[in-house]
C-alpha cells in the first residue's frame, strides 16, 4: 500500500500551512473553519478567553488584556484568527463562524457562552500583525504601539491608515457629516476617488485646499496653512487614541465592542521596556475610558511571566492589565497534525496494525540514541504507529525545538522570523515527499529541511547547495549535511553517529548497521571537505564563516613537541601533580618527570616516572633498555591518537583566537571566535578525560620488568607502580624504625639520661641504621676523609638508604648523646647541644658541621680523673660512663668558675680585697680545662692540673668564707684607714699606732686570720679622735660667740634697715648651727676662716644698709620748711683686709717698717680719697 493512499484526506491538497491573519480568501477561510482542529486544548483555551470576555456584558470591567503565548509554529496565529472570524461571525459560503464552531465544541456550556459573546450588541474585530503593520518611521519611536493601533484603527474604518494626520480630517469631517461631500467634490474637481487619490495628497495641495474652502467653513487662506502645517502639528498620545475609540464605540450605539487581535507582539517588543511600557499603558487606558467595550488580544513566543524586561512594580501592572493568560503547548500541535493531516482511513488502519504485528518486536532497537540524549520518543504501542506513521513521535518535539532554535540564532529571514511557517506544513511537505513510497518507509529527519530551506539565510542555503554539486561528495551526504544544520543548535541531541543513524533512517526494516557505516563514511567526506568539524565523537555543521575559519585554523602549525609538552601538563600538572613518591608518612622521594624524551620539571632524581605516547620515536626497545639501566616506571600508553589530535586541534584554535583577538572582526566572525574558544575548553576538558582512561590501559614497566597494575584511578596506578620502583632502589629505608620528624623529637633524644642512652647503643630500633653510619664515619676517618653532616646526607639520603633529612639528624644526634660521634662548628667542638639540633639539618650550616667518631679511653685515665675530681672538687658521686663523666667534670668546673668570676666581680668594685691573684690565676686554670675538646683531653689535663686543682680548692675555701663574713668588716677598715690618715695630725701617739696597726692588716696577702681585730682597733681611733673633735668646737663655738657680740655692737652704733638687720641675723645664726655638724677636725679647725668671710660680709652689708637723716625743722617755725642745698656726698668704706699679711715673716726693724709704711699708704690714699677704712 502507498503511504499516500493511508490518508483519509488528500496529502497533496491545499492546506494553507502558512497562516497569514490578514489573509481573508473566502476559499481559504472556508477550509481553515471548517479543518480547524478544536483539540481538548484549545476548547478549554476558548471556554477561559470567552468567560473572561463576557464580564463586560454583565457590567464595566478594566480587565480587557489577553496575553496568548506558545512556541514557535504552535498555531497562536490560527488560534486569534479563528477567534476573529468568531467574535465577528462571519458570513462563508452560507455558513455563520458560530455554526463550524458549534459542531466542533462539546460542551453546550461553552456554546452558549461563546452564543451570548458573539450575538450581543455588534462587535468590530480589527486583526492584524504588529511587525507587518508598523513603518520605519515607527520602530525608533517609544510610542510605537499606539502609533500602530492608530493606524490599524484608522485602516479598519476606512481612513488613510499611511497619513495619520490625514486621517484625522477624515475622521473630523465625518464626525461634522461633511466627509462625503468632502470626497464628491474632490472627485468631482481632480476626476480621482479620494480612497485612491489621498496618498499622493502632496500633489493635490491646491484642489484639496479648494476642496476644503468649498466643503467646509475654512477660507482658501485657513485651509491653505492646515495643510501646510497639518504634519507637523500632529500628535497622538495613548489618552486621545483611548477618546477617539471611545467616541467611536458610543457613536455606533450602547452595546458595541471594539477587538484589537495583535499577532506578534512578545517578538516586536523583544526586549524594549518602553515598548512593552507603551503596550501596558494603550491596554490601561483603553480600560479605564471604554470600561470593557474595548479589548486588547496579543499573542507572544514567550508567556507574559517570562518578560524580564520589565521588573517590580511595572511588572505588577503589566500582569495586572493582561489578567487572562493563554499558553498553547507542543501537545496541541501535535493533535492538531495528527487529526488534520495523518487521520487514516479505515482500510490504510486495518493495514497498518497489521504491519505492526510484523514490525513492533524490531522498533525498540531500531530508534536508539545514545546516553545523554533528552527523551526521544518513539512508537508507544500499535495505536500510537497508526496515529503517527510515515512519522516517528519524536519528530513533533525535534522539528519543534530545531524551529525555535533556527528562529533564535539568526539563522532564518524575515518570514519565519515573523512567525507565518507552521508545523503543519512541515509535516505535510514531509508526507508528500514520501506519499509514493510503499508502507514501511518512513520519514528521515532531512525530509524537514525543505520546509525551512526557502526562509533561511544566503549563506545556509549556499552552503548546502555547494556540497550538491562537490564532486567530492554523494546524494546521502548531503542528506546528512541537512540533518546536521538542523540540529546544529539542539543542546538534548548530541550530533554523534549513534544519533545521526537513528535520525537518518528511512525504513523500519533498515539495515542499521549498514547504514551506520554509510553515515561513518558520509562523515569522512564532509570533515575532508570542511563542511563539518569533528569535535570527538560529535560532528558540528559548519557555515560558510566557519567554514572559512576552520581552514585557518586547520593551518596553524603546532610542532609535535608542543603537543607532547600539553600531554606532560595534563599528566603532570593535573593527574599526577606530585614532585615527590610518598613511600610513607616518614619516607618520601623526589621523581624525575618525562614524556617521550621531553623534561617536566626538576631533574636529578634517583626515580624517573616516563609516560610514552603513540607518537614517541622509540616507543619499544629503547625505551626497555633506558629502565633496565636506570630506576624507572615506564608508562606505555595506548595506541589510540584520538587525544593527541584533539591537543593539537586545541592549540592551533588557541594560538588562532589569540592572532585574531588583535583584528577587526565583523560580529558574526566574533561570534564564531567565541565559539571556537569554547570549543577549545571542551577539547581540554575532553582530553583530560581522554588521557585518565589511556594511563588505566597503559602498560606500566618498573626497572625494565613489566608489571600488573591493578586497574583504578590514574594516581592510584601510579602510586602502586612507584612503590615498587622505590622497594627496589631503597631496599635498606626500612633501618630506620624510630622517626625524628620533628626538630622537638631530636631534642629530646639530647635529653635522656646516661642509662638510656647505654642500654639503647646495643639494643635501639635504630642499631642497623647506627652501625651503617658508624661503619661509613670509620672508614672514612681511618682514610683522613673530611667527612661533615652533608657528605652524611649526600649517601645516607640517597639509594640504597633513602632515609629523610630529619630521621638521618636523629641518628646523628643519637649517636652524639651517646659519646660514639662528635661535632665541630666553625673548628670547635660542639659542647651546647642547644642548637645541635639545627645544625644537624639546616641546609645552611651541614656543611660546616665536621663529624668524627670519638676514640675509646683507657680505664686508668677515667680511674685517675674520676680521683681528681673528687678531691679538687670535693664529690664522691660521680657517673660511670665517659660521657656522663665528662658531662659531670664540665658541670663541677663551670659551677667553680662561676663562682671565681663572683670573686671578679667584687675585686674590681674593692681592688683591696685578698686573693685576687689566686682568683685570677684559678680563673685561667679553670677555663683552658673547659677549653679541652673532648673526653680524652679534658681528663688528661685534669690529672696533670691535680695540685693545682686541690691548692685551688683550698685557697677558695677562705676566699669564699672572706666574701662571705669578712668582706664588710674589710670594707670598713679600707674606709676608715683613709679617714684616719687625713686625721694624724691631731692624733696622739697611740692613736697613730692602732691606725698603722689597721693598715698593716689591710695590707696582708692573707689577712683571715687578722681580720677579726679590726673592729677593736678601729674603734680605739675613732674614739680618740672624737674626743679632740669635741675639744676643738667648744673652742670654736667660743669664737663664733665673740665674733657676734661684736657685730651686734657695731650695728647698735647705725641706724639699719630692717632688711639689712634681718640679713646680719641670718648671717649669725647660720655660723651658730652648723658648726654643731662638722664631722673631723681638719673642718673644725678650718672654720675661722668661714668666721672671717663672714665678718666681711656683715661690714659691707652695714656700710651700705645706713638711713639717710630725716630733713630737720626751722627754730622757731611752727610748720616745716624744706631747707634746699646740694647733697652731701655719701661715703664709702673701703677694706683692707689683713690676711694679706697672714704668713709674712718679719726679720729686722727694716722689714717691720716697710710693711707698717705700705699699709699707712693703703690707708692714706683711700682717706684723701674721702672714704672710710675698715681693717678685716
Amino acid at each position: 500500500m502507498k503511504i499516500g493512499q493511508t490518508f483519509k484526506k488528500p496529502i497533496h491538497r491545499s492546506i494553507n500551512g502558512v497562516i497569514k491573519v490578514e489573509q481573508h480568501d473566502t476559499e481559504v477561510v472556508f477550509q481553515e473553519l471548517s479543518e480547524y482542529v478544536l483539540t481538548g486544548e484549545v476548547e478549554a483555551h476558548f471556554e477561559t478567553l470567552i468567560r473572561a470576555y463576557n464580564r463586560c456584558l454583565d457590567g464595566p470591567t478594566d480587565k480587557i488584556g489577553v496575553w496568548i503565548s506558545g512556541f514557535f509554529g504552535s498555531g497562536k496565529s490560527h488560534f486569534i484568527k479563528m477567534l476573529s472570524y468568531l467574535m465577528q461571525n462571519i458570513d462563508v459560503e452560507g455558513l455563520k463562524a458560530l455554526e463550524f464552531f458549534k459542531e466542533k465544541i462539546k460542551d453546550p456550556m461553552v456554546v452558549g457562552d461563546i452564543e451570548r459573546a458573539v450575538n450581543t450588541g455588534s462587535i468590530d474585530v480589527i486583526l492584524f500583525n504588529i511587525d507587518s503593520k508598523s513603518d520605519n518611521r515607527m520602530h525608533g519611536s517609544q510610542d510605537a504601539i499606539v502609533q500602530v493601533f492608530m493606524k490599524a484603527f484608522n485602516e479598519h474604518l476606512g481612513y488613510c491608515a499611511e497619513i495619520p494626520w490625514l486621517a484625522e480630517l477624515e475622521r473630523q469631517l465625518e464626525d461634522k457629516g461633511q466627509y462625503e461631500d468632502f470626497k464628491s467634490k474632490f472627485q468631482e474637481i481632480t476626476g480621482i476617488v479620494w480612497e485612491e487619490g489621498r496618498d499622493a495628497f502632496h500633489f493635490e495641495r491646491d484642489n484639496i485646499i479648494q476642496v476644503l474652502s468649498s466643503t467646509t467653513k475654512m477660507s482658501e487662506e485657513s485651509a491653505g496653512k492646515w495643510f501646510d502645517a497639518g504634519e507637523a502639528n500632529y500628535a497622538i498620545s495613548v489618552e486621545k487614541f483611548a477618546r477617539i475609540v471611545k467616541a467611536y464605540c458610543d457613536k455606533k450605539g450602547r452595546n458595541h465592542r471594539v477587538i484589537f487581535l495583535v499577532d506578534e507582539v512578545g517578538q516586536y517588543i523583544g526586549d524594549n521596556r518602553e515598548l512593552m511600557l507603551n503596550l501596558q499603558t494603550v491596554v490601561e487606558d483603553l480600560g479605564l475610558h471604554l470600561k470593557g467595550k474595548a479589548w486588547v488580544m496579543v499573542t507572544s513566543q514567550e508567556a507574559i511571566d517570562s518578560i524580564t524586561v520589565i521588573k517590580g512594580d511595572d511588572f505588577s501592572k503589566i500582569r495586572g492589565r493582561f489578567s487572562t493568560n493563554i499558553t498553547l503547548s507542543s501537545d496541541n500541535t501535535d493533535e492538531v497534525i495528527k487529526k488534520r493531516l495523518l487521520e487514516k482511513e479505515d482500510t490504510a488502519i486495518q493495514h497498518l496494525k497489521a504491519y505492526w504485528s510484523e514490525i513492533s518486536s524490531m522498533v525498540k532497537n531500531l530508534f536508539t540514541f545514545s546516553a545523554g540524549t533528552a527523551e526521544m520518543k518513539h512508537y508507544s504501542d500499535r495505536d500510537d504507529f497508526v496515529d503517527v506513521y510515515p512519522f516517528v513521535p519524536y519528530q513533533f518535539n525535534l522539528l519543534q525545538k530545531v524551529l525555535e532554535q533556527v528562529r533564535r540564532i539568526g539563522a532564518t529571514g524575515a518570514h519565519l522570523s515573523e512567525g507565518e511557517r507552521s508545523m503543519l506544513s512541515a509535516f505535510q511537505e514531509a508526507a508528500m515527499a514520501i506519499a509514493d513510497s510503499e508502507t514501511g518507509n518512513i520519514i528521515p529527519f532531512h525530509y524537514f529541511y525543505g520546509s525551512i530551506e526557502a526562509f533561511l539565510h544566503g549563506g545556509i542555503k549556499r552552503t548546502i547547495n555547494q556540497a550538491k554539486t562537490n564532486s567530492n561528495l554523494r546524494e546521502e551526504d548531503c542528506d546528512l549535511l541537512k540533518t546536521l544544520f538542523m540540529i546544529k543548535y539542539i543542546k538534548e541531541v548530541r550530533p554523534n553517529l549513534e544519533n545521526l543513524t537513528t535520525l537518518s533512517l528511512t525504513s523500519i526494516t533498515q539495515d542499521k548497521m549498514a547504514l551506520r557505516n554509510s553515515i561513518q563514511k558520509s562523515l569522512e567526506r564532509l570533515v575532508a571537505e570542511t563542511l563539518v568539524h569533528q569535535n570527538g565523537d560529535e560532528f558540528e555543521f559548519l557555515t560558510n564563516e566557519e567554514q572559512d575559519i576552520t581552514r585557518k585554523i586547520k593551518a596553524v602549525k603546532i610542532e609535535q613537541e608542543s603537543v607532547i609538552h600539553h600531554v606532560g601538563d595534563v599528566i603532570f600538572s593535573d593527574i599526577y601533580p606530585e614532585t615527590r613518591y610518598k613511600m610513607s608518612v616518614h619516607n618520601s622521594y623526589g621523581v624525575n618527570k618525562q614524556v617521550d624524551n621531553i623534561n617536566k620539571g626538576s631533574q636529578g632524581n634517583e626515580m624517573t616516572l616516563k609516560v610514552i605516547t603513540p607518537w614517541c620515536d622509540d616507543p619499544g626497545a629503547g625505551q626497555l633498555a633506558f629502565a633496565q639501566m636506570s630506576s624507572a616506571v615506564i608508562v606505555a600508553l595506548p595506541d589510540d591518537q584520538s587525544y593527541l589530535e584533539d591537543i593539537k586541534e586545541m592549540l592551533q584554535i588557541e594560538r588562532f583566537c589569540t592572532r585574531e583577538s588583535n583584528l577587526t572582526n565583523s560580529d558574526t566572525i566574533r561570534s564564531i571566535i567565541s565559539d571556537k574558544s569554547r570549543l577549545a575548553a571542551k577539547l581540554k576538558s575532553r582530553v583530560y578525560e581522554a588521557i585518565k582512561d589511556a594511563i588505566i590501559e597503559a602498560e606500566f614497566t618498573v626497572m625494565g620488568q613489566k608489571e600488573s597494575i591493578r586497574k583504578g584511578e590514574p594516581k592510584t596506578m601510579i602510586n602502586e607502580a612507584m612503590g615498587k620502583l622505590a622497594e627496589n632502589v631503597y631496599p635498606k629505608r626500612d633501618y630506620v624504625k624510630e622517626h625524628t620528624p620533628y626538630i622537638e623529637d631530636i631534642k629530646s633524644l639530647l635529653n635522656k639520661d646516661d642509662l638510656t642512652l647505654f642500654n639503647e647503643a646495643e639494643t635501639g630500633q635504630n642499631k642497623e641504621a647506627w652501625r651503617e653510619i658508624m661503619d661509613h664515619v670509620q672508614v672514612q676517618a681511618h682514610r683522613m676523609m673530611a667527612i661533615t653532616v652533608k657528605t652524611l646526607q649526600d649517601k645516607f639520603m640517597k639509594s640504597p638508604y633513602g632515609w629523610a633529612e630529619m630521621d638521618l639528624g636523629g641518628l646523628l644526634a643519637s649517636l652524639f648523646a651517646q659519646g660514639r660521634l662528635r661535632f665541630k662548628y666553625n673548628g670547635e667542638f660542639i659542647k651546647d647541644t642547644k642548637e645541635l639540633p639545627n645544625q644537624l639539618t639546616n641546609k645552611r650550616v651541614t656543611e660546616k658541621v665536621q663529624v668524627e667518631p670519638k676514640a675509646e679511653i683507657d680505664e686508668a685515665i677515667l680511674m685517675n680523673a674520676r680521683k681528681t675530681l673528687t678531691e679538687a672538687f670535693g664529690t664522691s658521686n660521680l657517673p660511670e660512663g665517659v660521657e656522663g663523666l665528662y658531662k659531670e667534670a664540665q658541670s663541677l668546673i663551670r659551677k667553680e668558675l662561676y663562682v671565681l668570676n663572683k670573686f671578679e666581680d667584687q675585686y674590681r668594685i674593692q681592688p683591696a680585697y685578698p686573693g685576687k691573684d689566686i682568683c685570677d690565676k684559678g680563673v685561667a686554670l679553670l677555663e683552658s680545662l673547659l677549653k679541652k675538646d673532648d673526653e680524652i683531653q679534658l681528663f688528661t689535663f685534669l690529672i696533670s692540673s691535680r695540685e693545682e686543682l686541690e691548692d685551688l680548692h683550698e685557697d677558695m675555701r677562705d676566699m669564699k668564707s672572706f666574701f662571705n663574713n669578712q668582706a664588710d668588716i674589710f670594707d670598713q677598715a679600707v674606709k676608715g684607714a683613709k679617714t684616719f690618715d687625713a686625721e694624724k695630725d691631731f692624733m696622739d701617739d697611740e692613736s697613730r699606732s692602732r691606725v698603722e696597726e689597721i693598715q698593716n692588716i689591710i695590707k696582708l696577702k692573707n689577712p683571715y686570720g687578722r681580720v677579726k681585730d679590726l673592729p677593736e682597733l678601729l674603734k680605739a681611733v675613732k674614739e680618740s679622735l672624737q674626743q679632740r673633735l669635741d675639744e676643738l668646737r667648744r673652742d670654736m663655738v667660743t669664737k663664733v660667740q665673740a665674733f657676734s657680740d661684736k657685730i651686734k655692737k657695731e650695728t647698735a652704733k647705725v641706724n639699719l634697715r630692717e632688711k639689712v638687720k634681718l640679713e646680719i641675723e641670718d648671717i649669725l645664726n647660720t655660723l651658730r648651727n652648723d658648726i654643731g655638724s662638722i664631722s673631723d677636725c681638719h673642718r673644725m679647725m678650718a672654720y675661722q676662716l668661714r668666721i672671717n668671710k663672714a665678718g666681711e660680709t656683715i661690714y659691707l652689708l652695714i656700710d651700705q644698709g645706713a638711713v639717710e637723716p630725716e630733713v630737720a625743722l626751722e627754730a622757731g617755725s611752727s610748720y616745716s620748711k624744706t631747707v634746699v642745698s646740694a647733697p652731701a656726698p655719701k661715703k664709702k668704706t673701703i677694706q683692707i683686709g689683713l690676711r694679706q699679711y697672714s704668713g709674712t715673716k718679719i726679720t729686722s726693724l727694716e722689714e717691720m717698717n716697710r710693711l707698717i709704711n705700705r699699709l699707712r699708704e693703703d690707708i692714706k690714699e683711700h682717706l684723701d680719697e674721702g672714704h672710710d677704712v675698715r681693717l678685716m
